[in-house]
């Protein structure tokens, strides 16, 4: 469903606006807090597959797999989690979306400084791109990389991923949108949706400018 509930206070209240992040239909954001992070997920879940006993595995496994995927974003300082799952043309088309806080050394840094906190976090390989954004919020960073990802000891697949860095107004903070696709063969039509999902975020709160 789509979502357009803030994503909540990136700073302490009062210091600075939050963020408000609205993603289209197919995308699901998750509940990132351990207290009913199990519960809303399996209903997330059930919602999708039903409740029938035939998908009782196929649940188990999902709600396992996104409560693993939340449990990590929550610990790495995520305040924003979504996921997209989706069949276009017969074919499966996922995606993830992390929002969470990164300091950075002056409160109005240039792009390439943003850039290069971005490239200081992500893995280096020959297939990445740096760009700028604008959006709503100001003036975004882009990295875009394609990484292999381990599926197990003998196997790696390539994941687009795609992270956009915007300075939060009044701060030293900066809010990082890390997004991430193992539909690499529609490449361009991915960061085209990531840049759209990051183009509509607005600051809200009484801070916003």
């Amino acid at each position: 469903m789509s979502d357009d509930a803030p994503a909540g206070a990136v700073v302490a209240a009062g210091a600075a606006p939050s963020i408000l992040i609205v993603t289209p239909a197919a995308w699901n954001r998750l509940d990132l807090d351990p207290r009913t992070r199990a519960a809303s997920l399996a209903a997330l879940v059930t919602g999708r597959l039903g409740d029938g006993a035939d998908m009782l595995a196929s649940r188990r496994e999902l709600v396992a797999a996104l409560r693993g995927f939340a449990r990590d974003a929550a610990a790495s300082g995520a305040i924003y989690a979504a996921i997209m799952l989706a069949a276009i043309d017969g074919v499966a088309v996922q995606a993830s979306l992390v929002a969470s806080v990164a300091d950075i050394a002056t409160a109005q840094p240039d792009p390439a400084a943003l850039t290069a906190m971005l490239a200081a976090g992500c893995e280096r390989t020959d297939d990445h791109e740096s760009s700028t954004l604008s959006a709503l919020v100001g003036e975004c960073a882009r990295l875009v990389t394609v990484i292999s990802t381990p599926i197990d000891s003998d196997l790696a697949i390539p994941a687009l991923v795609a992270q956009y860095a915007v300075p939060i107004p009044l701060t030293t903070r900066a809010v990082v949108f890390s997004f991430s696709t193992p539909n690499v063969e529609v490449r361009a039509s991915m960061l085209r949706l990531f840049d759209r999902i990051v183009g509509a975020a607005r600051w809200t709160g009484a801070a916003a400018s």
